[in-house]
């Protein structure tokens, strides 16, 4: 139970009391958690959890960060990458506890939450640092206890977080409705997330990222920044060398024209002799 600061030994857990009944309501109401992809509007990645226990780590964030604003609460999300700020990595929830002013780290994915030297669940950044520093008090406690933790080993799952150290981002921003609503992300709902992301992204719906920089991931943002620059100039060549295409066909299209009309013009004539 968390102690608030302002009332010593006083009971302030309304808001980690939400997130943890929201964790466990889309961890618990389905028999067998069977953990695939889902490629559905919110309702039906919404459906799809409970009904069927499918639903990936972007699923269920998705779904907890939908609850947790109808629910009052602020939350973000928070990312790593094992491919240099790729697809292939994690992403968790995270709360801010109105009744002791700091921001939760929620694994409703893998049915954990993190504490250290206190028995406080741990912020992103806090559980970054006691994975940086090795500390000896880091600790898994379990969200839903009728639910299945994401590793039946407990290394496994600290060797997991580590490896995603290097690759630390996270949404710039919380419009998960408005993305819900995009047209094109409506238009790929059911065929592929990537087309759902890309579309989103020539909509304008997709948030921003901002990349946690460190040594470790210099050559990878380096790569994005070039990779980045030659969109834009891609983004630029492609529409002038189009107009640039039209332009001369036009003008080609305008002097055949031409030719025609003078090579047609004196039959014409001799005719009405």
């Amino acid at each position: 139970m968390l102690v608030g600061h302002d009332h010593p030994g006083g009971l302030l857990k309304v808001d980690w009391a939400r997130a943890v009944g929201i964790s466990r309501h889309l961890l618990s109401s389905s028999p067998v958690l069977k953990r695939g992809a889902v490629n559905s509007d919110l309702r039906g990645t919404y459906q799809s959890l409970i009904d069927q226990g499918d639903g990936y780590c972007g699923d269920f964030t998705e779904i907890f960060v939908v609850s947790a604003m109808a629910a009052g609460l602020r939350v973000g999300t928070r990312t790593f990458s094992f491919d240099a700020f790729g697809g292939h990595g994690h992403v968790w929830p995270e709360i801010w506890n109105r009744q002791i002013s700091c921001w939760q780290l929620i694994d409703v994915f893998n049915n954990y939450y993190f504490v250290d030297t206190v028995a406080i669940p741990l912020s992103a950044l806090a559980f970054r640092e006691a994975l940086l520093t090795g500390s000896s008090q880091l600790q898994l406690k379990s969200l839903g206890p009728r639910a299945k933790p994401g590793w039946a080993i407990e290394s496994k799952a600290w060797a997991y977080h580590r490896r995603g150290l290097p690759g630390w981002y996270l949404g710039w921003g919380n419009n998960v409705f408005t993305y819900g609503r995009s047209r094109f992300v409506k238009m790929f709902s059911n065929s592929s997330n990537l087309l759902k992301q890309v579309g989103a992204i020539a909509n304008g719906a997709y948030p921003p990222i901002r990349l946690l920089a460190n040594y470790k991931n210099q050559t990878q943002i380096q790569a994005m920044w070039h990779l980045h620059q030659q969109l834009i100039f891609l983004a630029w060549l492609i529409p002038l060398a189009a107009l640039v295409f039209l332009i001369c066909f036009l003008g080609w299209a305008c002097r055949r024209h031409k030719s025609l009309s003078a090579y047609s013009l004196p039959s014409l004539q001799h005719g009405c002799h």
